[in-house]
């Protein structure tokens, strides 16, 4: 979703309230993208506090104008490539899991899927899934647009061939299971909120005890000064008239 200036602003300027309302507003894409990459609500938790915590350290440094979607479905995908692991059982795979239907062709297009070489399978996936276009692909995948929409192509040609003629089909089974990865509205606050205290209080807090350090030693300077005034003024040297 398009993000105001003025939350940019207060955002790289990390107040809470700012960093919670824009990662509110991310954190439904970022699940779906890193559930439905890799496969696992386990790997996908990394994933999340991974991307949300980075993230909140980087936020300083986006320029005015900068576009945080392009960001997180960046590092949400570099992150799912971090920790990919072997296909799930496609019994088991959330986007079989979540159309619930009982399709053996379906399960086979899932499972011919993510046999695919890992840019087709994320191509296929990012544009039927979040409807990325071809250059938000590349965005994200850190390719081209060109690129990206050969990766595409190839995955749809791929596919085309074990679907049996319903790749129209199952492609729209896959689009509505994805949708269904999105996680409650009232389930984001909690998470979102816990991840942006235990990145900011930490740093606030050191700052804090930085601070306090720097003023104990200045009280300390200033108490020995005041304590040896007199042997500092004798140490001074006196002027002699002339």
């Amino acid at each position: 979703m398009p993000v105001s200036d003025e939350l940019l602003a207060r955002t790289r300027k990390l107040e809470t309230g700012a960093v919670v309302e824009l990662l509110e507003s991310v954190y439904p894409s970022i699940h779906r993208i890193a559930y439905a990459l890799t496969g696992t609500a386990k790997e996908a938790r990394l994933v999340l506090v991974s991307v949300v915590r980075n993230s909140i350290t980087v936020m300083p440094k986006w320029r005015t104008g900068a576009l945080p979607d392009n960001w997180f479905y960046h590092h949400t995908l570099l992150a799912s490539r971090s920790v990919a692991r072997p296909a799930p059982d496609p019994q088991a795979d959330p986007l079989v899991q979540a159309a619930a239907i009982d399709d053996p062709g379906y399960v086979a297009f899932i499972r011919a899927l993510r046999k695919l070489p890992a840019q087709q399978a994320e191509a296929f996936i990012l544009n039927h899934g979040e409807r990325l276009n071809a250059r938000l692909l590349g965005v994200a995948m850190d390719c081209s647009m060109d690129a990206a929409a050969n990766h595409l192509r190839a995955a749809d040609s791929a596919l085309q061939e074990v679907s049996g003629g319903s790749l129209a089909t199952y492609t729209a089974t896959l689009a509505r299971a994805y949708t269904s990865l999105t996680p409650p509205p009232d389930s984001i606050h909690p998470v979102v909120q816990m991840q942006v205290k235990g990145v900011l209080y930490p740093r606030r807090l050191k700052r804090a005890l930085r601070l306090l350090a720097w003023l104990v030693l200045l009280c300390g300077i200033g108490f020995a000064l005041w304590h040896w005034r007199a042997e500092i003024a004798r140490l001074m040297p006196t002027s002699n008239p002339l």
